[in-house]
């Protein structure tokens, strides 16, 4: 018998030993997984941005090849899944507010309020094209700290999430 091929109440039931990490992984993927049919649409858990990623709840130096298989995956978005790289922390709510130091320290002056900004309207050429990059990026980045305070976008209404 497999026991990746088996799902995880089947083993409890036969007696298996599963890890308890790998419990509280699926508990959670199962709490955030309503949330996740419901924005019909591959979003990132942690800030709501477009997911082209599955993180894994579980890094792989915890969970071994042995139960790798059976470790539960999230939508994420490239940034968070390589901002939470191998760190293990139980639940979403933890694991986006570590998202959201790491996106304060990776975009400090981004994530200031604007003192100062120039007026875009007021620059030509190159200088206006880098100072609305920088607004947009800007915007964004505020955004996707928002839903990280709330404790990741799956706390969030799923029409909250980003475009």
């Amino acid at each position: 018998m497999s026991i990746i091929a088996t799902p995880l109440t089947t083993l409890v039931e036969q007696g298996v030993s599963v890890p308890g990490w790998l419990l509280r992984a699926q508990a959670e993927a199962e709490r955030v997984q309503e949330w996740v049919e419901a924005t019909r649409r591959a979003v990132c858990v942690y800030c709501g941005e477009q997911a082209e990623h599955e993180d894994h709840l579980v890094p792989r130096h915890l969970s071994g090849e042995e139960w790798r298989k059976a470790v539960p995956t999230v939508p994420a978005c490239a940034d968070c899944n390589q901002l939470l790289s191998d760190l293990y922390m139980e639940t979403i709510g933890e694991r986006s507010a570590y998202v959201a130091r790491q996106l304060r320290r990776k975009h400090k002056a981004l994530a200031a309020p604007c003192r100062n900004c120039p007026d875009p309207e007021e620059l030509d050429g190159t200088l206006r094209s880098y100072v609305e990059a920088r607004q947009a990026l800007r915007t964004v980045i505020r955004s996707r700290l928002a839903l990280l305070g709330l404790g990741g976008a799956v706390e969030a209404d799923p029409s909250a999430t980003l475009d």
